[in-house]
């Protein structure tokens, strides 16, 4: 329990960051399941992309590379899965650590700008036009 100082001049006495625990805690959890769906439908589109296009048209040097040396659906395997794995254990963390919340919601908009976005308009509405 605490002390909560109000407006009003009185004390009143709450559960101790009941709600602000929920609520960070579901935000965390939102934003891990979003960054999650987002790398398995960036894995798939990208493997769609090079399959109708070529290794050529990803974008990471990193993975194109291992694209190369190991083929693409096994690079892009391995790379989603260890993405998945650290987005489970940054929503471990993050209600020990302050800064990985937002660097979650960061990430996450990145996906949706640089790889969701981007691969849908290539790969289903760019055909269309």
């Amino acid at each position: 329990m605490e002390l909560v100082y109000s407006s009003l001049e009185r004390y009143s006495v709450r559960p101790c960051g009941t709600l602000d625990t929920v609520s960070k805690q579901t935000t965390v959890a939102i934003l891990a399941t979003t960054l999650c769906l987002f790398q398995v439908l960036d894995g798939l589109m990208t493997s769609i992309g090079v399959a109708r296009f070529g290794v050529e048209v990803e974008g990471n040097p990193l993975i194109r590379t291992l694209m190369i040396e190991f083929g693409s659906d096994m690079a892009l395997g391995v790379v989603k899965f260890l993405s998945i794995l650290i987005v489970i254990a940054l929503a471990y963390f993050a209600p020990r650590v302050s800064w990985i919340k937002g660097a979650m919601g960061a990430v996450t908009g990145f996906y949706l700008f640089a790889a969701i976005i981007p691969w849908t308009y290539i790969l289903f509405i760019k055909p269309i036009l």
